[in-house]
Formats: structure tokens, C-alpha cells, sequence
């Protein structure tokens, strides 16, 4: 049952090829970029696809239990904080390996299907 960020995580690695394809090798998972600037944040996922793209892949997990204003608030900062993270850690990853920024495609993975991503993050979400 995906019920957290933690399980939600867990089952896109295990079924990485059916939300992405594309996806070969994972790089990293929960690791700070710079491994002593944790500061600058920690990216979910990241992997090397088959042409050496790299996926940076932002898991969220929006809780749909909660109803009324308040939760609806706060799964809408949730869903545009996800997609600024992804961003952010594009430009990281790209400063860190040397790479363009097209070489690093920002992912997110929800368990939000209604979610859509600004143009140029791709938005992928949780199928049962």
C-alpha cells in the first residue's frame, strides 16, 4: 500500500521501467549533491538514461485523507514547491557533472494524478 513519501519512493524504483523507460542506472538516492552541502538540499532520485541523460526524479506525496481548505492549501504549495525543487536541483546536477542543462531532465513523480508540470518538468503519477 503506498501510504508515504518512503513507500511511494520504493515502488517507482522497483517499476522504474514503467514510468520511465528511459531510465538505466540509478545514481544516486537521498544523497545531498555536494556530499557535505546538504544545505542546498537533497534530491529523491537520480538516474542515467540509456543516451547518458541524466533524470532528476522529485518524489511528493500529497495526502488526500484530509479535506477542507487548509489541506487543499497545502497539497497546492506542495505540488508547486515539488516542481521548483526539481528545477533547482537541475541546475545543481548540471553545475556538478559539467552538463548542460538539456542533459538534465527534471522529473516528478506523485501520487497526485491531476498533477501538471511547468513546461520543461516532466510530471508522471502513481497508476494502481
Amino acid at each position: 500500500m503506498i501510504n508515504n513519501e518512503y513507500t511511494l519512493t520504493n515502488h517507482l524504483v522497483a517499476n522504474i521501467d514503467k514510468y520511465f523507460p528511459e531510465c538505466d542506472i540509478l545514481i544516486a538516492r537521498d544523497e545531498p549533491i555536494y556530499g557535505y552541502l546538504s544545505n542546498l538540499g537533497v534530491p529523491d532520485l537520480i538516474y542515467r538514461s540509456k543516451n547518458n541523460t541524466i533524470y532528476n526524479i522529485e518524489v511528493k506525496f500529497l495526502n488526500f485523507q484530509n479535506s477542507g481548505r487548509n489541506a487543499c492549501t497545502t497539497r497546492t504549495k506542495h505540488r508547486k514547491k515539488v516542481i521548483q525543487q526539481a528545477l533547482k536541483y537541475q541546475r545543481l546536477i548540471a553545475v556538478k557533472y559539467g552538463i548542460s542543462l538539456r542533459d538534465v531532465i527534471p522529473c516528478v513523480f506523485t501520487n497526485d494524478p491531476g498533477l501538471r508540470g511547468k513546461k520543461g518538468v516532466i510530471s508522471k503519477s502513481f497508476i494502481n
